[in-house]
């Protein structure tokens, strides 16, 4: 469906508020501060192994900076760039997993949802790359590059045969949006 998925901005869908009793110790928030500056020291190396373009070693901190159980947000972050190293490495399958997690952790994400729409793009399911990439130029409509890659799976659906499939989408969406903002008339 192409409704707004919990776009609650500012805040995570998974992450949930702890009462008094729920927080950790002194001891456990340290600790888990702790992991975190270390996941955010090996995201970061995982980033300059991928700008020098040694792309099995920034997969591999990536791995190693997710086994420190970093806050959602950063999360999101790792799994997102070690999607974009997987989809360079040609593991689709993986980098699917990786682009479907980044969307469940950050559903209003344009990027997330550009990367799992590469993803079906790389698959050849020309209508789920549709559907998300789309999403992505809904989420982030001044990102060009978003645009460019809705246009060319266009492309390649009326190329394919798939104009008919192509226009119930885009009716779907049509239709979807125009509900969201009819007036209340109550």
């Amino acid at each position: 469906a192409m409704t707004p998925q919990n776009c609650l901005f500012g805040s995570s869908s998974s992450s949930k508020t702890m009462s008094s009793q729920q927080q950790p110790s002194t001891k456990e928030s340290s600790s888990s501060e702790a992991k975190e500056n270390i996941a955010e020291k090996v995201f970061q190396k995982g980033n300059e192994h991928y700008t020098a373009g040694d792309l099995k070693k920034a997969e591999m901190a990536y791995s190693r900076a997710l086994l420190y159980h970093p806050t959602d947000a950063l999360k999101c972050t790792i799994v997102s760039n070690r999607c974009a190293v997987r989809i360079k490495l040609g593991n689709l399958v993986e980098a699917k997993h990786d682009a479907e997690e980044t969307v469940r952790l950050n559903p209003c994400w344009g990027k997330a949802h550009f990367r799992l729409g590469d993803v079906y793009l790389r698959m050849k399911d020309l209508e789920n790359a549709w559907i998300h990439l789309r999403r992505s130029v809904e989420l982030d409509s001044s990102n060009t590059y978003f645009r460019k890659n809705i246009d060319r799976v266009e492309d390649m659906m009326e190329k394919e045969g798939l104009v008919e499939k192509l226009k119930e989408l885009k009716n779907r969406v049509t239709n979807t949006s125009a509900v969201q903002f009819l007036p209340n008339i109550d």
